[in-house]
């Protein structure tokens, strides 16, 4: 079993294929094995490195780690166990505050980035207003799916997912269940970011957002994507949260299409 003893925490990993470094960031409702449908897709092309965040499937903080280290800085630690210089991160969620934090501590360790329903926890106003307008109507949905899990939609999907791809529903659920209790309640280690971090980006970066999200609303997406130079936005309709889960052909097109483009070294 892969884990790697680094001095903030042990991570659970895997490598798949050879090539360019593509690294993997998972959300707060899933793991390593949340890219399932990813890997097989990119793995002719490139290396791909999936990971548990320190908390989350079979990864745990290490003992007595500083209160400061943020994902961010065991993601670096990570990059240099396995000797890799730079990288590509496509992070979904809770991720993008992990590949945010590498943009804050060391931008030059990245080549590329894929935000997939994510604000990256920058505390830019209009950032943070449209989060806290959604705030009650993601509480709702959360306690409305915890109390009839069979028949209500989980807001870290969409409500087609239920409805349309019940078993792909299903199977979000059971990676999930994958991570210790409350593994997601505590956002200490994720980091916040002045509007200067993103601004900072100098690499290709694509923002993917679903039409109907109610986790990571448009407003904050797009208001992000003005924030970093150059960048691209596209938004999936007929989605929710978790793009790369929901609607998995189409995204991995899009991602691969945006690197064959971009072109990042």
């Amino acid at each position: 079993m892969p884990i790697a003893e680094l001095a903030s925490a042990s991570i659970y990993y895997e490598t798949h294929g050879s090539g360019p470094s593509l690294v993997f960031a998972h959300g707060a409702g899933g793991n390593h094995r949340s890219w399932f449908q990813q890997v097989p897709h990119f793995e002719t092309d490139f290396n791909c490195l999936v990971f548990d965040h320190p908390g989350f499937g079979k990864s745990r903080w290490s003992e007595g780690v500083s209160d400061d280290v943020i994902y961010g800085d065991f993601l670096i630690e990570l990059l240099d166990h396995l000797s890799i210089e730079r990288t590509i991160i496509v992070a979904q969620s809770m991720g993008g505050w992990t590949a945010m934090g590498v943009q804050a501590r060391q931008p030059e360790r990245l080549s590329a980035l894929i935000l997939a329903s994510t604000s990256c926890g920058v505390t830019a106003p209009e950032i943070v207003a449209a989060r806290v307008q959604r705030e009650a109507l993601l509480q709702g949905q959360r306690e409305r799916w915890a109390s009839n899990p069979a028949h209500v939609f989980n807001p870290a999907l969409g409500e087609r997912a239920l409805y349309e791809e019940p078993e792909l529903h299903a199977r979000y659920a059971e990676i999930t269940e994958g991570n210790p209790a409350g593994a997601a309640s505590d956002r200490s280690r994720w980091g916040e970011f002045d509007p200067e971090i993103p601004e900072s980006i100098s690499v290709p970066t694509l923002l993917v957002n679903g039409e109907e999200d109610i986790i990571a609303p448009y407003s904050a997406i797009k208001s992000l994507a003005d924030l970093i130079p150059e960048s691209q936005l596209e938004v999936f309709n007929r989605s929710g949260h978790s793009v790369y889960f929901e609607r998995a052909i189409r995204f991995n097109d899009l991602v691969a299409t945006f690197l064959i483009d971009a072109g990042p070294s």
